[in-house]
């Protein structure tokens, strides 16, 4: 799908030229099979008096239906369809360090970002969001404890060591540079990143029945 390049807010633009930051327009490459800006060769607006007023070109493209406008929520709808499946590490990667730019630059938030699906580095490697949870570098309330937890006993019980592999990386340890900690903690945790212990399902091949004193805790926890 071909897109009509962003809008960048002021703050997010170059101080050497006022010009929209390069990773804001520029599509990472594994990401292409689903989004394209249209070329910023291309005249969209022209200087009128004070205002900035719609070329003929724009008015054909948009009328013609031959691009789309620049919306995040469209835009993460594409990503969600991209994520909907195996995707390499490498797309995971670029899928989540480009919609948190997005959003940096657009300065909103995407709605239901958990939705999305996105992925993240943990221990095991990469998987969604919302079956990872926070290590202690991300400084959040329950992560050490956590981490605690895990290094006391998964050696001694299965469940604590998956719990240990869903531990997301540390700051310093994730593929790409994480510059304000504080803003990606909330990001992650609207993904779906989680701060300490959190129910699973249990994977049973149907309900259990049995009367309350018969049960036992492996069939419940």
């Amino acid at each position: 799908v071909v897109f009509l390049p962003p809008v960048v807010a002021a703050g997010k633009r170059s101080e050497a030229n006022d010009q929209p930051d390069e990773s804001l327009i520029r599509v990472p490459g594994k990401l292409r099979r689903r989004i394209v800006f249209l070329h910023d060769g291309i005249r969209l607006r022209t200087r009128v008096g004070n205002t900035n007023e719609r070329t003929p070109t724009l008015n054909l493209l948009t009328d013609s239906n031959l691009v789309e406008p620049f919306e995040l929520a469209s835009i993460v709808e594409h990503i969600r369809r991209l994520l909907d499946g195996d995707v390499a590490d490498g797309t995971s990667q670029q899928a989540l360090s480009w919609v948190y730019r997005q959003e940096q630059g657009s300065r909103s938030n995407v709605a239901d970002l958990k939705r999305v699906g996105l992925r993240v580095p943990t221990r095991s490697g990469w998987r969604r969001a919302d079956q990872a949870v926070f290590s202690p570098g991300w400084r959040t309330p329950l992560s050490k404890a956590v981490a605690d937890l895990v290094a006391e006993a998964e050696d001694l019980v299965p469940t604590i060591k998956e719990l240990g592999d869903s531990i997301i990386l540390e700051p310093n340890d994730w593929p790409f540079k994480v510059k304000d900690v504080d803003s990606f903690v909330e990001f992650l945790k609207r993904a779906g990143v989680r701060d300490g212990l959190f129910p699973v399902p249990l994977r049973t091949p149907g309900a259990i029945r049995a009367h309350g004193g018969t049960y036992r805790p492996a069939w419940i926890a």
